[in-house]
């Protein structure tokens, strides 16, 4: 701030003005005052939270994702042998919707399940047929003892035999590895 002398005869008192340079926003001092002045927010993430991410790079070890906060979201390699149906047309840009496994890794990343978040997916996919009455497509795996032990999308069900259609009963252990529709 500037001190000017008034020039009223009346008034010999200081009179403060504002100079141009305090009007400018002070210097931050710390992190917290940073973000706040450019009104960015890190986000972030917590222990089974469901996340969307955009997807940074597929490769056969891993899956990485930019989930907006300070580090990136990893989708581990022990993870992707039980959703190869899932990450066959998966590419760099496509958004998915992923499960929080452990919120920070030793190398700062966020680890993720697309496992589980496709397991309820399908979950209420199977609901909603349920309530609709539609059918889905099934895989018959092999016939158990009083009917077929099927999979759907990586779910494992039983179908009873009094339940399923009379030519799949006939053929017996050739209907393995068919895919039939099925009412839920």
């Amino acid at each position: 701030m500037v001190k000017n002398k008034s020039t009223s005869s009346d008034d010999d008192a200081s009179v403060v003005k504002p100079s141009k340079t305090s009007t400018k926003q002070a210097e931050p001092t710390s992190m917290d005052e940073l973000l706040a002045q450019t009104g960015y927010h890190i986000k972030g993430v917590k222990r089974g939270e469901v996340i969307d991410g955009t997807i940074l790079s597929v490769s056969p070890k891993h899956i990485l994702l930019n989930i907006g906060g300070k580090g990136e979201g990893v989708v581990h390699e022990k993870e992707l042998p039980y959703i190869t149906d899932l990450i066959r047309d998966l590419k760099a840009g496509d958004v998915i919707s992923v499960h929080v496994v452990n919120a920070e890794n030793d190398r700062g990343q966020v680890v993720v399940s697309l496992r589980r978040t496709a397991m309820h997916k399908r979950w209420e996919v199977l609901t909603k047929a349920l309530n609709d009455k539609s059918e889905v497509e099934i895989a018959v795996r092999e016939l158990g003892k009083g009917g077929f032990l099927i999979d759907y999308q990586g779910l494992r069900g039983f179908v009873p035999l009094s339940q399923a259609d009379p030519e799949l009963v006939k053929l017996g252990d050739r209907v393995s590895g068919r895919r039939v529709k099925a009412r839920v």
